[in-house]
């Protein structure tokens, strides 16, 4: 059902491009410019370590702090994964339907 809408957001978009393209309209989003380009000002491309002192700290504790919490989290995933392959019942429906496939719902609860 969503992807009803994310199609119809799109045929609505490209059928407004369409139409202005057939009027002539044209936008130039960046203004030419005459002569070499200032890159001195708040579009200067500067180095991680030109930052400001707060900026540094703040990338990189979040970087460890995001790692720490992976490897607090990742074996977490993977014991509900390993407990969800040892589960007795869930294997003894997994072999019913492996001698039994195209059986139903119904057919598994009752055998």
């Amino acid at each position: 059902m969503r992807w009803i809408g994310v199609l119809i957001f799109f045929l609505f978009f490209f059928s407004i491009a369409a139409h202005a393209q057939k009027g002539g309209y044209t936008e130039d989003s960046v203004p030419t410019q005459n002569g070499p380009i200032d890159t001195s000002g708040a579009d200067a491309t500067i180095s991680f370590w030109e930052l400001p002192l707060w900026i540094q700290i703040a990338y990189i504790s979040g970087i460890i702090l995001a790692s720490l919490g992976l490897f607090k989290v990742i074996p977490i995933f993977l014991a509900r994964i390993k407990n969800v392959l040892e589960n007795q019942n869930r294997q003894v429906v997994f072999k019913y339907i492996l001698n039994n496939p195209g059986c139903t719902i119904a057919e598994i609860s009752d055998n």
